[in-house]
Formats: structure tokens, sequence, C-alpha cells
């Protein structure tokens, strides 16, 4: 949108007709301005604030037209940010993830707190997923089995697993026994919706 800072009618993104990217869903992130594209042919192109490295391009510099992460080709299915840190799932059902995780939402285990470039969840690599959603400083993902797992600030229990840490580096299962067909974050809680269409809510509750 040629780098202004406030736009008050819609307009068309040129770069992205010009270009030819055929658009299979969009996604902005609720903790920071950043955005993101998924092409038909499971592209992933990025743009807007990069200062925590969350564009996936190993550096932090913003970017005011999408770019393609050529590093992760044609792979990518969904993809969710939290205020400083992006996760993303492969058409292979892998987890990976990027940016800065300073409460653990990398995953990676509790030292690893910065990685520029996209990186499997290796205690994840096992699993596949079909669905990902951050809160502030926390990630949740849904399996394709129905199982869901959390990890990051869990200061409010906000990664349902019973742990009112602020540092869960290591991905822990949610303690709900059936199984989820879709899960939603908000700041510091979730919401999921069992495939028994019975609805499930953890984290914080300051206002119901």
């Amino acid at each position: 949108t040629d780098g202004q800072n406030e736009i008050s009618e819609a307009l068309e993104i040129k770069y992205i007709s010009k270009n030819g990217i055929n658009v299979q869903k969009i996604i902005v992130g609720k903790y920071v301005e950043c955005s993101a594209l998924i092409t038909l042919e499971n592209k992933l192109y990025t743009w807007g604030r990069g200062d925590f490295g969350q564009l996936g391009f190993g550096d932090c510099i913003s970017l005011d037209t999408p770019n393609y992460v050529r590093h992760l080709s044609s792979q990518v299915r969904d993809i969710a940010f939290s205020s400083t840190s992006t996760v993303a799932i492969l058409t292979s059902g892998q987890l990976i993830t990027w940016g800065v995780g300073n409460f653990g939402e990398l995953g990676h285990g509790p030292k690893i707190r910065v990685y520029g470039y996209p990186k499997i969840v290796n205690l994840l690599s096992r699993t596949q997923f079909c669905k990902v959603a951050c809160g502030m400083h926390h990630i949740m993902c849904l399996s394709e089995r129905g199982e869901v797992f959390g990890f990051g600030n869990s200061e409010y229990g906000q990664i349902g697993n019973g742990s009112q840490d602020k540092i869960n580096g290591i991905p822990a299962r949610a303690l709900i026994r059936d199984p989820c067909y879709d899960i939603v974050c908000g700041e510091n809680h979730c919401i999921a919706i069992t495939q028994s269409s019975d609805v499930y809510a953890w984290g914080c509750n300051e206002s119901g």
C-alpha cells in the first residue's frame, strides 16, 4: 500500500494481481502489524512489521509488500502470528515456528528463544497438525487426531495443561478428554470445540 501509515478506504494490493498470485488464504496478526497469504500452490508470502523476525526471512526488517518465503517452497497449509513469533503447518502436517519466543512460544525447549528462519518443532515431529492459533505469547495447535497442544506463556493457564508457569518451551497436551475439531485463542485464553460439539474454555477469566 505504498508505505501509507493510515488508509481509510479499501485499496487493492496491486502487487498481488500484478504478479499473478492466486490467493487461497489471508492471515493478519492480532497483536502485531504483519500479514501473510497462502497461495493455491501453498506458497507463503509475508509482509508488515518484522522487528522480531516474524516474517521468516532471517532478519528483522519490515516489508510493505508481500514477499515470497522461498525456503519454504510450496509447503504451507496454515499460519498464525503471536506478538513476536509465527507458527505454521506444512502440507506434510509438520509444525514449524520462528521469531522470538521469550516465553517458550517457539516450542523448541526452554533454551531456544530466537530463531529467524522457520524451524520444525522436533518435539512434535511425529504428530500431524491441521490448525494453529495464537494468543499474545502462547501457541495452540490442533492435530489431525483431534489432540490439542500448547506452549508459551501459561501465567493464566492458557496452554490448558494445568500449568501456570510463564515459560513453557516444551509443548504440552491440553487436558481435554474428547477429540477436538476447532480451536481459537484470545490474548490470554482459549476455546476449543470437540467433535461431539462440546465447548471447552480455559485461561484468563477476568471478563468472563
